[in-house]
């Protein structure tokens, strides 16, 4: 794979880089929301020229800012909302229905299930989820999985799972998934982090044969909306078990700002010559300690996740 990318490499960096693999291109996107990666990779993949750039988030009045600025980078570009609350599947599936519906968007070229949340207080969503793994993995992978038809009418799509190195802290808490035993934000934080990665593996499993790769990441440490739940306590207790240094040293050595937070993102979705691996950390296929926790990569893991996940929704999916 290439070496030009790296720990500052910022989104527009990639796009200009990969500026083939995005010219005329449909992207998607969950959580769109003004100052996150979300709408950082979007802002970046308009200078690219895409077709078309699908956003799927809360409402359209959270989106509105990133939609103008996409539009205001490059008019010609076709900027579809797809409003959707992500702790609920049946909004999830209006949302793939709506999508699959648009008949100027045949195909979708890379899917970048970017939407999340982190160590919020314990709720169960309307369906009875855990939120974090509701949010993070469920509705991501029933949303993947309804609308491959157009991933595989690609010809050659991605599918990219916004993950994090939490997947470290923790792995699946099988005997109780939705934490009714007990919870601890950063356990089902790092629960969800690894059923996406689990998800990826499962993924390539049933679909890199049919042209359609999926990898997961880990975008660094990056000031956003995302962190407003994490206290002191939980920061310094994640960073400690995951990397092993005091908060200060880890984010001394992670801290990213949100156009360099995206890039990794973008790398996952476009660099036709990444190989050797399905996680990435500052733009390049990582593995090893503090990166992604064996557990994340098991295969048995993922076969028993994707199973779990087509219980929770109701819906089997056979490739």
């Amino acid at each position: 794979m290439s070496h030009r990318f790296g720990f500052s490499t910022e989104g527009a960096d990639v796009v200009r880089a990969l500026a083939a693999e995005v010219r005329g291109k449909t992207f998607l996107i969950t959580g769109p929301t003004p100052g996150s990666i979300g709408a950082e990779t979007a802002a970046s993949l308009a200078t690219g020229a895409p077709s078309c750039i699908i956003l799927v988030g809360r409402s359209l009045a959270s989106a509105q800012a990133t939609i103008d600025r996409i539009k205001n980078t490059d008019p010609s570009i076709n900027v579809k909302f797809v409003e959707a609350d992500l702790s609920s599947i049946e909004a999830v599936r209006k949302a793939a229905d709506s999508i699959l519906s648009f008949v100027d968007v045949p195909v979708i070229h890379a899917m970048i299930n970017n939407a999340g949340i982190m160590v919020p207080p314990f709720s169960l969503t309307t369906d009875g989820f855990e939120s974090q793994f509701a949010i993070n993995h469920l509705s991501h992978f029933l949303l993947t999985n309804k609308l491959m038809p157009k991933l595989l009418a690609a010809g050659g799509a991605r599918v990219v799972n916004v993950s994090s190195i939490g997947n470290c802290y923790s792995g699946m808490n099988w005997d109780d998934v939705q934490f009714s035993s007990g919870y601890t934000p950063q356990k089902a934080y790092g629960q969800s982090k690894t059923a996406q990665i689990l998800f990826t593996v499962a993924l390539n499993k049933r679909y890199a044969s049919r042209g359609v790769r999926s990898f997961a990441l880990d975008p660094g440490s990056v000031q956003t909306g995302l962190a407003k739940h994490i206290t002191p306590e939980i920061a310094a207790d994640m960073a400690l078990k995951i990397t092993g240094k005091s908060l200060a040293e880890a984010r001394a050595a992670r801290r990213k700002t949100v156009t360099q937070g995206c890039a990794t993102s973008l790398v996952a979705a476009l660099d036709p010559t990444l190989s050797g691996g399905i996680f990435l950390v500052d733009c390049q296929i990582a593995s090893g300690p503090n990166t992604v926790a064996p557990w994340s990569l098991d295969e048995a893991a993922a076969e028993r996740c994707w199973a779990l996940s087509e219980t929770l929704v109701k819906e089997k999916f056979d490739a």
